[in-house]
């Protein structure tokens, strides 16, 4: 009888296991993606004067002009221009990533997943942030603030897309919110 309780273990493991092997199976997925085909920021050579106006020149804009925190409303976002961004973006040797961070804020703090996404070193990292509601925490919202703002982050170009008007209203424009006027808007300029 022993022996199918210890066997039943094993077959179904207990939630918190299974969470604990996805966030392992993702900090190493983090880790081979980090590994290929970078250049460090010093060797990025984002130089834009010479490109007409165009997406490929608004993401080389981005990281010249130290445009560290950036909003957009995930209705302006079309799937084409996200990947063009990214391609951009990968072109030069920099690491894309999406977070969504509903998927934090229950242990933002300890998360090894979260805090190597937005740890500072010397490889340039573009992030799509998503789940801003949970930035509404004001305990959450001031500990990533001061991950990305405060000791500056040099390494990070960071996106956040609000689903809605009263989301960015409420993250970027009220006066007690932590990331209140920290970003500027996503300006994706064309030659259209």
């Amino acid at each position: 009888m022993a022996s199918n309780s210890v066997r039943h273990k094993f077959i179904n493991p207990p939630w918190y296991v299974i969470i604990n092997m996805q966030k392992h199976f993702l900090n190493q997925m983090i880790r081979i993606q980090t590994s290929v085909n970078l250049k460090k920021l010093d060797k990025l050579g984002a130089d834009y004067n010479n490109f007409d106006p165009s997406i490929e020149r608004s993401v080389r804009c981005t990281w010249a002009l130290h445009m560290y925190m950036q909003h957009v409303f995930r209705a302006k976002l079309s799937d084409s221009l996200v990947q063009e961004i990214n391609r951009v973006n990968e072109t030069l040797g920099v690491t894309v990533q999406s977070i969504d961070l509903n998927d934090y804020k229950h242990d933002f703090t300890t998360s090894e997943t979260l805090n190597r996404l937005i740890e500072e070193n010397e490889y340039p990292k573009f992030l799509w942030i998503y789940g801003m509601d949970a930035l509404r925490n004001s305990h959450f919202s001031g500990w990533l603030r001061s991950k990305l703002a405060v000791r500056a982050t040099k390494n990070l170009r960071v996106v956040f897309v609000a689903d809605s008007q009263e989301d960015y209203r409420e993250v970027f424009c009220d006066q007690r919110a932590r990331f209140y006027q920290s970003t500027i808007p996503l300006h994706i300029h064309t030659s259209d």
